[in-house]
């Protein structure tokens, strides 16, 4: 979807701007997610959004990074939402709807299916400013990296990952095709 992230009249800067009927394919994808994170890893998704730059923002200038819907995945029984909700207010997150949760604030979309404690996904955002920075500046993969006492590589400018992404993609290809019959 990274093509409608640019600012035109359709202009898509988090899932919260996703079109409902898209959200049977996204579903669709996520199930695929998870059938590979359980056959490969056997561990559970934590799928999450860093969404919505805050007010009318379609980019982070600092980062040189453009607002665009993107529902990342990580597979593991992570702690996640106890440090979020040390931070930031909470409110359930369905998607569709969330706008009418939260408004229009910057947040962090959580969802981990399999945590019995946190089946629903959740959204964590600042309640009482919502142009305050904090979310919009969050650095969350340095909080699972610090949070879940994981190797240091968080920050893909400096770490960019490369040999773990072709194994990650040589994985998910040796997977993919002996679960799925192709014609």
């Amino acid at each position: 979807m990274t093509r409608a992230c640019h600012d035109t009249p359709f202009r898509l800067r988090c899932f919260d701007d996703v079109l409902e009927e898209w959200f049977p394919e996204i579903e669709t994808l996520q199930s695929l997610i998870t059938g590979f994170y359980s056959d490969v890893y056997d561990a559970p998704p934590v799928f999450y959004e860093h969404g919505r730059g805050g007010g009318g923002a379609s980019a982070f200038a600092e980062e040189d990074y453009a607002f665009h819907p993107h529902l990342c995945s990580l597979p593991g029984s992570l702690r996640i939402h106890e440090p979020l909700s040390e931070l930031f207010a909470s409110s359930p997150a369905p998607l569709p709807g969330l706008r009418e949760q939260i408004g229009f604030r910057p947040y962090i979309y959580v969802h981990t299916p399999f945590d019995a404690g946190h089946q629903e996904p959740i959204a964590y955002f600042t309640a009482d400013d919502p142009a305050d920075g904090r979310v919009t500046g969050f650095r969350l993969k340095k909080l699972l990296v610090d949070a879940n006492g994981l190797d240091s590589g968080w920050d893909w400018r400096t770490h960019p990952g490369e040999s773990e992404l072709n194994s990650l993609i040589e994985r998910f290809t040796d997977w993919y095709t002996s679960k799925f019959r192709h014609y």
